[in-house]
């Protein structure tokens, strides 16, 4: 079994044209941990929160669907995440259609068909005392700190 923290912080006009921060916590000292920025013109926190899942799924890997069609041979992993808005769009079976992050959305879902692991979504209160929320958010807020390095 795998946990996984993903966190994202968007915070418009403390930084002028200021970028999404993503965090990514596998584990203390894990290699996978990941910090970075939201790509591209379209900033706000709902898009930041699935692009840091996409994240985390893009790290865990997976090109073939051969063993991962049989969910009962896949290790299970816990994504936790602190925005119910992700789990609910990446649990839809609906069509992305129209929605304006469905570039992302696409690429998430696609990426969760091909992943080694079975993944498991799970909400976690925002405020809560757990060491992979607290680390996710440290992550995503040191990306937003590198904004001001420019």
């Amino acid at each position: 079994m795998l946990d996984i923290y993903v966190e994202a912080l968007y915070a418009p006009g403390q930084i002028k044209d200021a970028k999404a921060g993503l965090g990514v916590y596998f584990g203390p000292g894990d290699y996978r941990n990941f910090s970075g920025k939201l790509a591209g013109q379209e900033q706000n926190a709902a898009r930041a929160e699935i692009e840091a899942i996409r994240r985390a799924l893009a790290i865990l890997g997976g090109k073939t669907q051969s063993e991962g069609s049989d969910d009962s041979r896949r290790p299970i992993a816990y994504m936790r995440t602190t925005s119910w808005h992700a789990i609910e769009v990446m649990t839809s079976r609906e069509s992305v259609g129209t929605d304006p992050d469905g570039d992302i959305i696409s690429d998430a879902k696609q990426r969760l068909v091909f992943c080694p692991y079975l993944i498991k979504f799970e909400h976690v209160p925002d405020h809560s005392p757990s060491e992979g929320v607290k680390a996710a958010k440290l992550l995503a807020n040191r990306a937003t700190r590198l904004e001001s390095d420019k």
